[in-house]
């Protein structure tokens, strides 16, 4: 089928159960990389088990996007910390020299 002459697959769909199942996936080329991003899930969960299948979905990207903003968020306050600690040198500085 399609899937054999594939890298990768995205779904998305608005169907109430699995579109494609594990066994969809036993003739699938390795590595096969599967992006499921429907909810409820098109792509069942055991497809995942499967040697050389990579299956993400929307949880994934959750994570992915979460520990971005945590180490963007991390870089902030170091970055808010050193201006600080740059103007309150300067006005200890600025104050030195008026006294």
């Amino acid at each position: 089928g399609l899937l054999s002459k594939a890298d990768a697959l995205i779904s998305v769909t608005s169907s109430p159960h699995y579109v494609l199942k594990r066994e969809d996936f036993y003739n699938a080329p390795h590595p096969f990389y599967i992006y499921d991003l429907a909810l409820p899930r098109d792509i069942e969960p055991a497809v995942a088990d499967l040697s050389g299948i990579f299956l993400r979905n929307l949880d994934d990207l959750t994570k992915v996007i979460h520990q971005f903003n945590q180490r963007n968020q991390e870089k902030i306050q170091l970055a808010s910390r050193l201006v600080e600690e740059a103007i309150e040198e300067y006005l200890e500085v600025a104050y030195a020299k008026n006294y």
